[in-house]
Parts: C-alpha cells; sequence; structure tokens
C-alpha cells in the first residue's frame, strides 16, 4: 500500500510530519495515520505554545484534519465498545475480544487503529499484551461522549439550560 508523508505546520514549530495511506489521504478519510517524529514545545516557552494552539481562533486545515482522524477512530461501534472496557480499566487483547463478541484477531486489528491515533497503549508481560486508555483526555473524550448520549436518549437539557430554569423557578418562588 502505497503512503505519503503529509507534513503539518502548527504555530511556529517544526513540521509534525505523518505517514499515511495514499488513497485515504487524497479522499480526506485517512483509514491510518501515525507519527513519525513529533516536536513537544521546550520547557522554556512551551506553556504559550500551547495556550495559542488551544486558542486559535480558527483551525487551520491540518489540526482539523487531526481533529477529525481522532473522532473517526473513535466512530465505529467496535472500537466503541473496546474503548468504553478500557474507560473502565486495563484488558488483555483476549478480554477485549470477549467483551466486543470478535475474535482476538479482529480485536488486534481494531486495537492497531486505536494504537495508531495514540487513543490506547500497550503493556507487555509475557506473552500476554494489555491495553489500556493512552491519557485521560482520551478518558474525558469517551465519558463526555457518554454523557451527551444520556441528554440526547432522555431529551435532558444542557447543563446550562437547567440551572437557567432552575434560577428563574427559584427567583419566581423567593
Amino acid at each position: 500500500m502505497e503512503t505519503l508523508l503529509v507534513a503539518f505546520h502548527v504555530d511556529s514549530h517544526p513540521p509534525i510530519v505523518y505517514n499515511v495511506h495514499k488513497c485515504s489521504y487524497m479522499h480526506g478519510e485517512a483509514m491510518s495515520i501515525s507519527a513519525s517524529s513529533t516536536h513537544r514545545p521546550s520547557d522554556s516557552g512551551g506553556t504559550t505554545a500551547i495556550d495559542r494552539f488551544l486558542s486559535a481562533p480558527v483551525l487551520t486545515a491540518e489540526v482539523a484534519f487531526l481533529v477529525a482522524q481522532m473522532f473517526q477512530v473513535l466512530a465505529d461501534p467496535t472500537r466503541a465498545r473496546i474503548m468504553y472496557a478500557l474507560t473502565k480499566g486495563e484488558h488483555s487483547v483476549g478480554d477485549l475480544a470477549k467483551i466486543a463478541e470478535i475474535s482476538p484477531s479482529a480485536a488486534s486489528h481494531q486495537l492497531k487503529h486505536l494504537r495508531d491515533q495514540r487513543a490506547v497503549k500497550v503493556r507487555r508481560v509475557g506473552t500476554r499484551i494489555y491495553y489500556s486508555v493512552e491519557n485521560a483526555h482520551i478518558a474525558a473524550l469517551f465519558r463526555e461522549a457518554m454523557h451527551h448520549l444520556v441528554h440526547v436518549v432522555y431529551a435532558l437539557p444542557d447543563h446550562l439550560e437547567a440551572q437557567e430554569t432552575g434560577s428563574a423557578a427559584v427567583k419566581a418562588h423567593g
């Protein structure tokens, strides 16, 4: 399979280079994207660069592509089941296969997609491989999706709307 090296420029940092499958990149739907090198801001100016990155008024095309990739990797029902299990704790490939009701080979394939996006991390103990959520941000992202789903399924109002309605009710009764 032919791949392209794609460099994304973020702020004034050196480019972040990704290995992207050619057909996926050309169609704007990269199936597998993995960092071949990343730039970590230095301690001396890192916070400022991170603040600028997170508070940018608009997403560049490159950053939007990366954000979409993260959501795309989570947009598969089997991977969603795996991620849900991993937000509860570390699991082996075999355990995840049972949880997702798929073969261990299929679980490994799905876990590769999650590893490529750094959504999960690996720990090896002898011949067994254990997976866990890569970091607190990934777990929080998944939990927020679940909370949003609760609002959709049970037709709950937004928390801000509920607070405003509650405040108005208190004032009306007070």
